[in-house]
């Protein structure tokens, strides 16, 4: 990856870092805007039955692992497996990321588990569910060195030889001739693969 492509990847998971601070704040702010109307009406506490749904509010950040985004270490490393897990690491995989309700109604769910050995923190496993296979497929091979920035979704594989670009913050796919993401609207950073790949389709 080079230092243009590095600094702009940089620059774009500090962006969303920004983000999801400030969302972060916007709930506990109105939390607390809501507590307070409420103890000035009824004098209530956050221990008080009628206002436990003011504790449930505060954890909403951390049920959809908000903070992670923000507090994340960036890490790296090379891919060294990419799998199918069985039905119960299945079951166990999908319970971790996905509230019941949701798997109910979504029953078909696959899954996909992406291994990786990094250089500092042991194997990180990347879970891919539904939509998102479709990386495990093609996007994440063994061999393939990828760096994980904080608040970005999934770590960024500077090595692939897919013929398109990927958006490391939703995960989705764009032509090669986009600048921007045509789901997120993100930049599309990653003008090595750019230059090689138009190359080797004409080759073809």
């Amino acid at each position: 990856m080079d230092e243009k492509s590095l600094k702009g990847l940089k620059k774009l998971a500090l962006g969303q870092q920004i983000k999801y601070i400030l969302i972060f704040l916007a709930i506990v702010g109105f939390t607390f805007f809501l507590y307070w109307v409420y103890h000035t009406k009824t004098g209530g506490k956050f221990t008080d039955p009628s206002g436990i749904f003011f504790v449930i509010m505060l954890m909403v950040p951390f049920i959809f692992k908000v903070h992670r985004r923000i507090f994340e270490l960036p890490w790296e490393g090379e891919v060294k497996r990419v799998k199918d897990p069985d039905s119960s690491e299945r079951s166990s995989y999908l319970s971790k990321s996905y509230a019941l309700p949701f798997l109910m109604k979504n029953k078909g769910l696959d899954v996909r588990v992406v291994t990786v050995a990094t250089t500092t923190r042991g194997n990180r496993d990347i879970i891919l569910v539904g939509d998102e296979i479709g990386l495990g497929d093609s996007y994440y091979r063994v061999g393939d060195k990828v760096r994980k920035f904080p608040g970005l979704k999934y770590p960024v594989n500077y090595t692939t030889d897919r013929p398109e670009a990927f958006c490391p913050v939703c995960g989705s796919f764009s032509r090669l001739d986009e600048d921007k993401c045509y789901i997120c609207k993100h930049a599309l950073i990653d003008p090595e693969r750019k230059r090689i790949i138009p190359e080797k389709i004409e080759t073809e």
